[in-house]
């Protein structure tokens, strides 16, 4: 799925991390996010790492919103709570759909249509 994304989204930054919460300062992505507020943000163990990563760039002031299909949780009811304590705190918990009808007006347009193409692709 990463793939598939870099190939669709080549100018879209992205960070693969194995441990919990995200440091902005240990990355280097300070001057990133000065230009960049918005993160996406998906992952294993959404209790954990997702959790911390996303209130983590919430603190830091990042308009952050969680992709609930690019994530996993150990229960449903573990993963509902985490996705509760995070809407609590200012997070948006979406969906890719959601997303990217977000990213077009006009879904007739070309690049409506480039974005219907791209759901196809994931959703099947």
């Amino acid at each position: 799925m990463l793939k598939d994304l870099r190939e669709e989204f080549p100018d879209l930054m992205m960070n693969i991390r194995q441990s919990f919460g995200f440091e902005m300062p240990a990355l280097g992505l300070d001057s990133i996010f000065d230009v960049r507020r918005k993160v996406l943000l998906g992952g294993v163990l959404s209790e954990g790492a997702v959790l911390q990563s996303a209130l983590n760039l919430k603190r830091a002031g990042l308009d952050v919103s969680i992709i609930v299909e690019a994530c996993a949780g150990l229960s449903e009811r573990s993963e509902a709570a985490a996705f509760r304590q995070l809407e609590g705190a200012g997070v948006h918990v979406t969906s890719i759909v959601s997303v990217a009808a977000g990213q077009v007006d006009d879904l007739a347009s070309a690049s409506g249509r480039a974005v219907l193409g791209a759901l196809r692709g994931l959703l099947s």
